[in-house]
């Protein structure tokens, strides 16, 4: 009788020299007796699927690098001098001149023209944020809390969910930096405890091999049936251990996050660590570890409800572990590195939605989560997956993404509401890029929408140039947006932001104008 260790050890044999092929020749599959075998490369096993983020210094040409500046002077001068309506007829204009080119014949000349796209043009450029009326209330709970928190007295927290046009924290990093640098706060804000294929700029997860993650956006949590998603649209837990001889078993698992990047930029200086779990019908343990020394543990209960842990974490701590372990797992809904007060700016990518996800939630527990986390701006930057859909009339939309957004309001009342419209996207047609003949419809339906619901809008098609946008960043140099002629670059995504931004903040300075006193008369001496 062959012995066990020995069939173990031939197996593993026969697996290495399967794999060799592939490693040294990069070979996909290979004829064995006729027969075609696939081998999996072994490199792609071991190598982590990110996508790789450069820091924003050196992507930016010299004329972009003074960018946070020119925004800078371009809200205070448009807010005191012009009184907020100047801008209007300069951004008109400049999109009179931008048209002009998209509109040219030759997407050459186009590409050619797109490098004038520089920091002046882009300060420029500020777009108003739109409202229902000129009462601008939609935007005033999220400004009072701006205002009333200055200096800074708590953390409060801006929400940006978004379609794969945000994915890999595209746009809610430039906007967070800029929110944060200005405001205060720290950290990167709201992580699963899995991490996707993308990782963040200013820290990294790793976990253990046994976790597993159901979330809405790859479909996992509509298989499943599961409705108690919370804010992030599902959770994760740890597999558990099968024993041998029955009876349970105990499972170890852990999550490990690294700060990254510079020590000058806040997204890496988180101060608190908090972990929201829930709904484990046996307790577990949870240690915070730093190296080999063990800062805290605890002996969670058992519990019916979501809960949470928080931890200080000193900025000289650069890694940090949390450890679990028990004979089942919690389901972890979020990691949150934040700092204590300022200003808090979460990136949550839902791949292949058209905003029109919440409703297929457990309402009443995101709206428990929601409570928990003292959110008062929530953004929506959603429409790319409706685009190829192209229809007539997108008054389903409409109707469909005002449920979404009146859903929100009343989940969570004292929050504000944003829009960012649809971007441009651009098709091929007759041989040349075009912009799809529906964006325009789809934005108005999403003004639409976020009007009727009490919701502010923001026109980023309009932002970045109107009809054929799309296809004179993709041809800028250095580009503005990838080839799909969908996404932004990561310069793309900056300028984006760096607009939505300098609305933003425009609004706001408006906002501010409300509560000067109104300067005294010159007193004059009768003569």
């Amino acid at each position: 009788m062959v012995k066990p260790y020995k069939i173990v050890i031939t197996l593993t044999i026969l697996l290495l020299l399967l794999a060799l092929p592939g490693w040294f020749l990069r070979l996909s599959e290979v004829s064995i007796l006729g027969k075609t075998i696939v081998i999996p490369n072994v490199n792609k096993l071991f190598t982590p699927d990110t996508l790789s983020y450069t820091p924003t210094s050196s992507l930016l040409n010299p004329e972009l690098e003074n960018l946070d500046k020119h925004i800078d002077t371009a809200i205070n001068s448009i807010s005191y001098k012009t009184g907020g309506t100047d801008y209007i007829s300069i951004a008109d204009s400049l999109l009179m001149a931008i048209n002009s080119i998209s509109q040219s014949d030759s997407t050459a000349a186009m590409a050619d023209s797109t490098t004038s796209i520089t920091a002046d043009w882009l300060r420029n450029r500020i777009i108003p944020i739109e409202f229902a009326d000129s009462s601008a209330k939609e935007l005033s709970p999220f400004f009072e809390a701006l205002r009333k928190n200055l200096p800074s007295k708590e953390l409060i927290r801006v929400m940006h969910y978004g379609d794969s046009q945000i994915e890999g924290d595209r746009v809610t990093s430039f906007l967070r930096a800029r929110l944060q640098s200005r405001f205060g706060g720290g950290g990167v804000g709201l992580l699963h405890a899995v991490p996707f294929s993308y990782q963040f700029a200013n820290v990294t997860l790793s976990t253990s091999s046994n976790w597993e993650k159901l979330i809405l956006a790859d479909g996992s949590s509509k298989s499943s049936g599961v409705k108690r998603l919370g804010t992030l649209f599902g959770f994760s837990s740890f597999k558990k251990s099968k024993s041998l001889f029955g009876g349970e078993q105990i499972t170890k698992a852990w999550v490990e996050m690294q700060r990254m990047g510079s020590r000058n930029v806040p997204a890496r200086n988180f101060t608190q660590l908090r972990v929201f779990y829930g709904y484990n019908n046996q307790p577990f343990t949870l240690e915070l570890m730093v190296g080999e020394q063990t800062l805290d543990a605890e002996l969670i209960p058992t519990t019916a409800s979501l809960s949470k842990l928080q931890w200080d974490v000193p900025l000289s701590v650069n890694t940090m572990k949390l450890r679990f372990s028990g004979t089942n797992s919690p389901m972890i809904y979020a990691l949150a590195l934040d700092a204590k007060k300022g200003i808090a700016v979460d990136n949550i990518a839902l791949r292949g939605s058209s905003g029109t996800d919440f409703t297929r939630t457990d309402l009443t527990f995101f709206k428990e989560m929601m409570g928990m986390l003292n959110t008062k701006l929530i953004i929506l930057q959603f429409g790319v997956n409706v685009v190829p859909h192209v229809v007539s009339d997108y008054t389903y939309y409409e109707e469909q993404l005002y449920n979404q957004i009146a859903a929100l309001k009343r989940i969570a009342p004292s929050a504000s509401v944003v829009v960012i419209g649809v971007s441009d996207m651009a098709r091929k047609e007759g041989g040349e890029f075009v912009s799809y003949p529906n964006i325009e419809h789809i934005r108005n339906a999403q003004r639409n929408a976020a009007f009727r619901a009490g919701a502010a809008f923001w026109d980023c098609y309009t932002a970045m140039g109107g009809k054929n946008a799309m296809v004179a960043w993709a041809f800028a140099n250095p580009a503005l947006a990838n080839k799909d002629f969908v996404h932004f670059t990561y310069r793309g995504s900056r300028l984006v932001a760096e607009m939505f931004y300098a609305a933003l903040m425009s609004s706001y300075q408006q906002h501010l104008r409300k509560f000067e006193k109104p300067a005294e008369p010159a007193i004059t001496e009768d003569k």
